[in-house]
C-alpha cells in the first residue's frame, strides 16, 4: 500500500524562517489504516542551535495520528537557527490512497456483416433489408471497459429461411453475448441457394 503525506511544512515567526534539512516521513499507524483514519496534525515544535528538534508538542489533530507525528517530527533536521531556541508549527496530514479509475472508453458502436456463411465459409445467406433488423445494445458498462472485438453466433435457419436456432459460438462479454442473442431473435433472413444448408 502507497501511503502519501500531503504537506509537512515548518515555519516560523516574521524574524527568521527556519531552512529543512530533514524531514522523513512518519509511518502511518496500523490501527489509523485499518479505520481509515485520516487528517491533518499540528505541532508546536521547538528546535534547539544545533538544528535538532528538542520538543514537540501535538495542538491538534487526530489522536491515533498525533504519536507518529511526534516521533517523525522529533527526527526532523534543520540549518542550525540564529537565535536560538526557536519556536515553529509544523504540520503533517495524513491521507489513504485513492484508487485511481481506469481509463473508460467515451464512445463505441455495434455492426454486424449481416451475412451468413456455411462451414466452407461459403455465403448462403443475408439478413432481409426490408425489415427493421435492430443492431444488438452495447451495454454502457462493457462499453466503457474498452470491450470490443467480434462476436460469432452459430445460426440455423429452417428451408424458409426461419430462425430455427441461435447461439454464441465466439463470445465477448455475458452480456454482449446476451444483447446479441436477443436482438439476432427478431431478424429476418434471405437465402441465396435455396438447396444450401442454412446453418452459419
Amino acid at each position: 500500500m502507497t501511503l502519501r503525506i500531503l504537506n509537512k511544512r515548518p515555519s516560523t515567526g516574521q524574524t527568521e524562517t527556519l531552512k529543512p534539512i530533514s524531514t522523513p516521513d512518519p509511518a502511518y499507524p496500523d490501527e489509523a489504516v485499518k479505520e481509515g483514519i485520516e487528517g491533518k496534525v499540528t505541532l508546536r515544535i521547538v528546535v534547539d542551535e544545533q538544528g535538532r528538534v528538542s520538543q514537540a508538542t501535538a495542538v491538534s489533530g487526530p489522536p491515533a495520528l498525533v504519536s507518529a507525528a511526534v516521533s517523525a517530527v522529533k527526527m526532523w533536521r534543520f540549518e542550525p537557527p540564529r537565535h536560538a531556541p526557536s519556536i515553529t508549527t509544523a504540520e503533517l496530514s495524513f491521507g489513504l490512497p485513492r484508487e485511481c479509475p481506469g481509463l473508460a472508453s467515451d464512445s463505441g458502436q455495434v455492426g454486424t456483416t449481416g451475412r451468413l456463411v456455411d462451414r466452407d465459409g461459403k455465403l448462403v445467406a443475408v439478413y432481409d433489408d426490408d425489415f427493421n433488423n435492430d443492431l444488438p445494445a452495447y451495454p454502457e458498462k462493457d462499453r466503457k471497459a474498452g470491450i470490443s472485438g467480434e462476436l460469432v453466433l452459430l445460426i440455423t435457419l429452417s428451408a424458409t429461411a426461419q430462425l430455427q436456432n441461435v447461439q454464441v459460438f465466439k463470445s465477448l462479454s455475458p452480456s454482449l453475448d446476451q444483447a446479441a442473442l436477443d436482438a439476432v431473435r427478431s431478424w429476418r433472413f434471405k437465402r441465396l441457394d435455396p438447396k444450401a444448408p442454412l446453418e452459419n
